[in-house]
């Protein structure tokens, strides 16, 4: 019994964290819980008890909040970058896959060239 409410303690954990990554990012987006309600088709009592933690979630429905506000169900769970990194890393990558192999590698070598630079600037700064 013991082990089971220690499992039931960091499962409403986990929902009480989530639910406060959805607020913060859906009022960063500057979006009420109406709006992002109505856009998912969801009453708007319902994305309030999940951004307080009181109700339990399905993968598809965490799905549907992440894709509507641009982010992975990853970054809900605490396991991504914040979005605007997350935003920024998604556009470089789908610029590199406009890029052909030779471009790639000359990209790679700057960034390599750049980094050791910034690696040897920061050690004869200390």
């Amino acid at each position: 019994m013991h082990i089971y409410r220690l499992k039931l303690i960091s499962m409403m954990s986990i929902q009480i964290d989530i639910g406060r990554r959805i607020r913060q990012i859906r009022k960063e987006k500057g979006l009420t819980q109406t709006d992002l309600a109505n856009a998912l088709g969801f009453d708007r009592s319902f994305l309030s008890k999940i951004e307080a933690g009181t109700s339990d979630v399905t993968s598809s429905t965490l799905y549907e909040i992440a894709k509507y506000l641009d982010i992975s169900v990853a970054s809900l769970y605490g396991e991504e970058p914040s979005p605007p990194l997350e935003r920024e890393t998604k556009r470089l990558s789908e610029l590199l896959e406009t890029l052909s192999p030779e471009e790639i590698a000359i990209i790679k070598k700057v960034m390599y060239a750049f980094a050791d630079s910034n690696k040897f600037r920061h050690k004869t700064v200390s």
